[in-house]
């Protein structure tokens, strides 16, 4: 079951990447000005993250066949795709997807950490990773090729052997608890919420407008998914390696080091025009975001681990939703200007950076107080 949830979050959040990179062909298909479309990217990334911590609190009787459902369902409106459709349709299609996607990823994660703990969602959030990266270069070889039309092919192609793969597994009997709130998790959590939110915001909005700004330099649809996707492949590695340094380094120092390779990968590439440069760059930038990606989500499972649903929901879907506003606001404000938006984001990455050396007491918790607070309440 293992090696299927990994793939159940592959293909989640392959179809998830679908929106971003596509933008330059909305804005040219439906003839829209970026700051529409790039805000309606934006709203759907904060859909799927908020809606994870409104999942959280449902009862998980059956996480399974929950996880398998909302895994269908973000596949399942892509056949809707095979009608001629105006961009809202379009829009609402990959909104119903994200909703889907935000049911997924705070199960996922606590099934994954029921089963393995820190290695168990390290090779979950791997799975999320590569199909991320993969998602962008497909979409934007696809739809160029074949349209939006011969989606549903796609979606039906795929569906059907993950189903059979998923009755054919024996399913544990396992009962997940509902999440519990209690603002006392707030002050065990809250520098892991305020990293993660930071990180989703720039990364977002990095992702958001890569694929425009490089359209207005010229290059092709693909050259935006292919960036996308070779970030996000040498993702994996960083999501790894960040696991293991926890061995040797706090996770604040992590975040540290993050933060600073962050802002300074991001400036760099707004600074240089050449394609092989840009991909360098962006490379660079993408290793830095996904350094902490599992590393956060564990040490929240582990400061709460009689509530792991409610732990992954927080460190993810609450500040992945904050992360996703900001970047909506950000497209809202300064979406017709992407050089701009790139280089601000550049910045912020280094002022969290000095921030985080004044706050590392913080972000190093005593296990006493991680023991007196992770307990029900």
């Amino acid at each position: 079951m293992t090696i299927l949830m990994f793939f159940f979050h592959f293909m989640v959040d392959f179809v998830v990447a679908f929106p971003a990179p596509l933008s330059p062909y909305f804005i040219r298909h439906y003839g829209l000005d970026a700051r529409t479309v790039t805000m309606s990217v934006a709203l759907l990334a904060f859909t799927g993250s908020l809606s994870q911590v409104l999942f959280a609190f449902r009862k998980h009787d059956k996480p399974f066949w929950q996880a398998y459902l909302s895994m269908s369902f973000t596949l399942i409106p892509l056949c809707f795709l095979g009608l001629p459709i105006p961009f809202l349709a379009v829009f609402l299609i990959f909104f119903a997807i994200h909703l889907a996607d935000g049911y997924f990823h705070p199960l996922g994660a606590a099934l994954a950490g029921e089963n393995r703990g820190g290695k168990g969602v390290t090779a979950f959030i791997s799975g999320g990773i590569l199909g991320g990266a993969l998602g962008p270069v497909f979409i934007t070889w696809f739809v160029p090729k074949y349209t939006l039309l011969r989606l549903p092919l796609f979606a039906l192609i795929t569906l059907l052997p993950l189903s059979l793969w998923f009755l054919r597994e024996e399913k544990p009997p396992l009962h997940l608890e509902r999440a519990t709130f209690s603002w006392r998790f707030f002050g065990l959590l809250w520098p892991i919420w305020f990293t993660v939110s930071s990180r989703t915001f720039i990364s977002s909005v990095f992702h958001t407008f890569v694929p425009v700004y490089v359209a207005e330099k010229g290059y092709p649809l693909l050259s935006g998914g292919m960036l996308l996707s070779s970030g996000l492949l040498l993702g994996i590695f960083a999501n790894t390696l960040g696991n293991r340094m926890r061995s040797y380094l706090s996770n604040g120092k992590i975040n540290l080091l993050s933060f600073l390779m962050l802002g300074g990968s991001v400036l760099a590439f707004t600074a240089v025009h050449q394609l092989p440069l840009l991909f360098f760059f962006y490379i660079l930038a993408d290793f830095a975001t996904f350094l902490t990606m599992s590393t956060n989500v564990a040490e929240a499972q582990k400061l709460l681990p009689e509530h792991r649903v409610f732990a992954s929901s927080l460190s993810m879907g609450f500040a992945w939703a904050l992360g996703h506003t900001l970047n909506l606001l950000w497209a809202s404000l300064f979406g017709n200007n992407t050089a701009f938006v790139l280089k601000s984001i550049g910045f912020i990455a280094l002022g969290i950076t000095f921030s985080l050396l004044f706050l590392e007491r913080a972000f190093t918790l005593k296990p006493a107080e991680a023991e007196s607070g992770s307990g029900p309440i």
